[in-house]
């Protein structure tokens, strides 16, 4: 994590040491001080695998000596990797989102829409696993009746969790549509973009939903969302399939004006991806 935040800041400008160990601790949080004894010999290390190289030393007004240093060629592909690898560091990547993204604009628009995506990926995998926890623990009560104190303090404390990722989804949704000025959904070569980037609103509009959505509720509907995402992706799409998903989400949503309006063009969508596909032997129609 400290690797790519040195890289960073070092790709808008040479910077000297103490000025990287003052900015490396205020992205890390008023408590979690980063020191000088981690990040002098993280630079070194750099130095050494020709990843920064000094480029002038100067003396502090108290006469301490300060190395400026600057980014290499190879370090610019170190950065490069380091910012598109979106699988390394699960328990962190949060805290090493939010260093990249200061230094999206280094990248090409695909490449900052792929890795803004998977964050959003991210933030609706931990909303739909509390989601599913706190439909497991109310169900729980019936079987515990001795704890039903201990049950509801487990599921303000799942609900408070899940708000938190929701708003974490709301900014990177938000950092997609402003940031990077756009909607396509994956980044990823053989999908219908247009459709995918519906699906990934209504998602997020679920996810999102103040209105009168249950937690359960928006766990099942970003299950068939997710459904009608696998399903798109294929070469060929089973009708049938779409068909039933988009008809049980258009009949569950036609009371939220918001949510129809992210399922109607999804369903517009989709009848064209769909529409090379031979007809269904049951007859099935229009999405």
């Amino acid at each position: 994590m400290y690797e790519l935040a040195i890289l960073g800041m070092l790709m808008h400008q040479p910077v000297h040491g103490f000025l990287i160990v003052k900015a490396t601790s205020e992205l890390v949080g008023p408590v979690a001080r980063v020191s000088n004894a981690r990040i002098y010999p993280l630079l070194t290390r750099l130095a050494a695998d020709g990843l920064v190289e000094v480029q002038a030393e100067t003396t502090s007004p108290n006469g301490l000596p300060m190395r400026i240093y600057r980014i290499t060629d190879r370090g610019r592909e170190r950065f490069h990797e380091l910012m598109l690898d979106v699988t390394s560091h699960a328990r962190e990547y949060r805290e090493l989102f939010a260093i990249k993204v200061p230094s999206l604009p280094f990248l090409p628009r695909e490449e900052r829409v792929y890795i803004v995506n998977r964050y959003i990926d991210f933030c609706r995998k931990h909303i739909n696993h509390f989601i599913a926890e706190v439909v497991r623990y109310r169900a729980s009560v019936g079987s515990t009746p001795a704890m039903p104190g201990v049950v509801e303090a487990t599921v303000e404390h799942l609900e408070h969790a899940r708000k938190q990722w929701e708003l974490e989804l709301e900014w990177a949704v938000r950092l997609r549509a402003g940031a990077i000025g756009g909607g396509e959904s994956t980044g990823e070569p053989g999908r219908p973009k247009e459709l995918m980037s519906a699906l990934d609103a209504l998602a997020d509009a679920v996810a999102t939903s103040r209105g009168r959505l249950t937690g359960a509720d928006k766990g099942e509907y970003l299950r068939a969302v997710t459904e009608l995402k696998r399903q798109v992706a294929q070469a060929k799409p089973n009708r049938t399939v779409v068909v039933g998903i988009l008809t049980a989400l258009r009949d569950d949503l036609r009371t939220d004006p918001i949510l129809m309006e992210r399922l109607e063009t999804v369903s517009q969508l989709a009848q064209q991806a769909v529409k090379r596909q031979a007809p269904s032997a049951d007859g099935t129609g229009q999405c």
